[in-house]
């Protein structure tokens, strides 16, 4: 396999962490540089223990089937804030979460504002670990795909990593530059469709 196609697996393995670094954009939520990093080292480190258990794993069941699955959860999420969106949006039902509930790692995925368990508009550490392992977990179908197709390893979390650390960047700068603009009280719904459209290209693909 060639870098194009390392590289495309990559690209394609992130477009949830664009997705989810608008909708934080939109939210007007802080991640810091060391953050950031962090991020990508955990995502590549995942990215690549799915890559070497990857085999083993389609042993039992094929990594379409996995892919696919992945897709159907993400599609169900995103079509999940699009239903609290216009719920919220109609006021037929006042949502009063607690700060104590427990963090799901597949609810970072459907609003990814909940990785902010504090709600101080940063993400610390213990917060950035919670939204890495989200990423990393819907990156699995990914790497074991990869692996089957004979990617190389390195490639594959090499670009990762910095494929990762750019969709951070593009997806804040997008959301943060444009929410304000013309997104407005609609970013829920935004951030709903975007996953909804990862979802069904995951499905499709």
């Amino acid at each position: 396999m060639n870098y194009m196609t390392a590289f495309l697996l990559s690209l394609s393995a992130n477009l949830d962490t664009l997705a989810v670094c608008i909708s934080y954009g939109m939210k007007k939520v802080k991640l810091s540089i060391v953050a950031s990093l962090l991020i990508s080292l955990i995502t590549s480190f995942g990215t690549f223990l799915s890559m070497i258990l990857g085999k083993f794993i389609t042993n039992f069941i094929s990594p379409k089937i996995v892919a696919t699955l992945g897709g159907i959860l993400l599609l169900i999420l995103g079509l999940k804030i699009v239903i609290d969106f216009i719920k919220k949006y109609k006021k037929i039902k006042i949502r009063n979460l607690s700060r104590e509930k427990k963090i799901r790692y597949s609810d970072i995925l459907y609003n990814p504002v909940k990785a902010d368990t504090d709600n101080s508009g940063d993400i610390d550490l213990k917060e950035c670990i919670t939204l890495s392992i989200a990423l990393t977990l819907n990156n699995v179908s990914v790497g074991v795909a990869a692996s089957i197709a004979g990617i190389s390893i390195f490639l594959n979390t090499l670009f990762t990593f910095i494929l990762t650390l750019f969709n951070i960047g593009l997806g804040f700068y997008i959301g943060i530059k444009y929410s304000s603009k013309f997104l407005g009280e609609y970013s829920d719904l935004i951030s709903g469709l975007l996953i909804i459209a990862l979802g069904v290209y995951q499905i499709l693909i």
